[in-house]
């Protein structure tokens, strides 16, 4: 999953993925908000619909109406069975050692990386 508000690096990066990993599931979502809205409805399915949880998100920290530290305070009040196994990547412009250290908060957050993706970042991934 890509939460990120620029839809040709999005683009990009989703066929990078499927060029390297062969064919997956990518779902995009341009804001935090409406990400955030589709966590909320599928930690309302009763049981838990495991298979609607992606595998990975890759974040994106600046963006407009709900940012990416936002949405991960928002986040982290859904149920522990949604959030466990979940995995973060923030992939952002930003090189700020502020933003750096903010996401040293979040124990979701796997691995902070400045953009552009690159083969070797999603690798590592």
């Amino acid at each position: 999953m890509f939460i990120d508000d620029n839809e040709v690096e999005n683009y990009i990066n989703s066929k990078l993925i499927q060029q390297n990993l062969g064919d997956c599931d990518i779902v995009v979502f341009n804001n935090a908000v409406e990400a955030l809205k589709d966590f909320i409805a599928i930690d309302k399915t009763s049981p838990l619909d495991v298979n609607l949880i992606p595998e990975l998100i890759i974040l994106n920290i600046n963006i407009p109406i709900m940012n990416g530290f936002e949405f991960l305070a928002e986040f982290k009040l859904l149920s522990e069975n949604l959030r466990k196994g979940m995995r973060f990547f923030l992939l952002t412009s930003s090189s700020s050692v502020i933003d750096q250290d903010k996401s040293k908060e979040f124990d979701e957050i796997v691995a902070y990386i400045t953009k552009p993706l690159a083969k070797e970042n999603l690798l590592d991934i």
